[in-house]
């Protein structure tokens, strides 16, 4: 029950974030308000971390603006597939007869795969653009 619980939040959470949120390639906006950025590297030394522009990114993703979201931060499109694969296994977990460690032994590969990808997508664009903030 917990699992299906935690499929189900995870795609609310989504829902939530494209309904209170929106970015454009330089902003994001919740409830209407503009946030700051807030990256210390940027507003240090000038130089863009491997998660710069990722709320951005993320939430263009969710909004359809598919080519808007790679070009902030290209790990955007692939963190909200594996968020939402992540929350599908969870609800079709739930519905099995199996509870408990045996499905998290049977979710952790696809979980740790996911995240795998995503870091690795978010160094290689950091490493590709350093330098330029």
């Amino acid at each position: 029950m917990k699992t299906g619980l935690s499929g189900a939040a995870l795609l609310a959470a989504l829902a939530s974030a494209r309904g209170l949120a929106s970015a454009s390639p330089s902003a994001v906006s919740v409830a209407g308000r503009e946030l700051p950025v807030l990256c210390p590297s940027r507003l240090l030394f000038g130089v863009n971390c491997p998660g710069c522009g990722m709320t951005r990114s993320v939430l263009l993703t969710l909004g359809g603006d598919l080519r808007g979201a790679l070009s902030v931060n290209p790990a955007g499109p692939f963190l909200v597939a594996a968020l939402i694969l992540l929350a599908l296994q969870l609800l079709f977990a739930a519905r099995s007869d199996e509870e408990g460690a045996s499905v998290k032994r049977r979710l952790l590969p696809w979980a740790t795969a996911y995240g795998a990808v995503v870091v690795s997508v978010m160094l290689i664009q950091w490493a590709g653009g350093l330098g330029h903030a």
